[in-house]
């Protein structure tokens, strides 16, 4: 109960901490509530009278003391300590002991215990050098994290999906022609190139032998020697045979094997 106004601001330092839990019955309410405060004990520079500071918390299931990011322990410890360790303040019983030796101005009036002793009961209190950072305010409260508004971005329109099917397949074709073709080139530039284009896979044994092949078409144009020719092997792979005629440039070859093969 309160006997006194609010005092002036007065210095203190604190020079002690410790837990209160005790049960109390607060006004309208038939049923006492656990009431759990952390209690910093300061010391007032100029006459040495005492004056009892309250940060209440919160006490788990797991009997952690738990205060609030906002709450006034986390507020006046920011300040304080000019530390903000959140991950904490779900047990900040070892955070309470940072207090220690930090001056204070404070304010107080006289209060009563149950047992009618008087003592001097903080009101108002902030550091003697409150630090303040970015992420909170003089008071000590949190500032809101600023998010820049993006926009949407628009999805991009899916290619048919016949295109998509076909897509893949004609790469692959292309790719193996065209590592095919550049290595045959290569090694033999003035040999027939071959390519094989398809391959029946059988299981029933074929009678010709291993290697073999079997020739199924021949040019029959004016200098056939230098056209094209279809072979088949003995495990029934088509082979195209290719040739470059004496006065075929180099990329009009290629174009002319790139033509033939579909």
């Amino acid at each position: 109960m309160s006997t006194a106004q609010e005092t002036n601001l007065i210095l203190c330092e604190c020079v002690g901490t410790s837990q209160s839990e005790k049960q109390i019955t607060p006004n309208g309410k038939s049923k006492p509530v656990l009431a759990c405060s952390f209690v910093l004990r300061l010391v007032e520079i100029a006459t040495g009278e005492e004056v009892t500071t309250y940060l209440p918390y919160v006490k788990s299931l797991k009997g952690n003391s738990t205060v609030k990011p906002n709450g006034k322990f986390a507020k006046l410890y920011r300040l304080t300590i000019g530390d903000n360790p959140r991950k904490r303040y779900s047990d900040a019983k070892s955070l309470a002991g940072h207090f220690l030796g930090y001056k204070f101005l404070v304010s107080y009036s006289i209060e009563s215990t149950a047992t009618n002793e008087k003592y001097r009961k903080s009101i108002i209190i902030k550091p003697l050098s409150p630090i303040i950072a970015d992420g909170w305010s003089i008071t000590g409260k949190l500032q809101p994290k600023f998010k820049p508004k993006t926009r949407p971005k628009t999805p991009a329109k899916p290619l048919e999906k016949s295109w998509n099917n076909l897509g893949l397949p004609l790469e692959k074709s292309w790719n193996k022609l065209g590592k095919v073709l550049e290595k045959s080139w290569i090694e033999n530039p003035h040999e027939p190139n071959k390519y094989l284009v398809s391959k029946h896979v059988s299981t029933t044994p074929k009678s010709h032998p291993a290697g073999k092949q079997v020739r199924l078409q021949a040019g029959t144009l004016p200098g056939y020697k230098y056209n094209t020719t279809i072979s088949k092997n003995s495990y029934g792979a088509l082979l195209y045979e290719y040739h470059q005629r004496p006065d075929e440039l180099d990329d009009d070859y290629l174009n002319r094997v790139i033509d033939e093969s579909f």
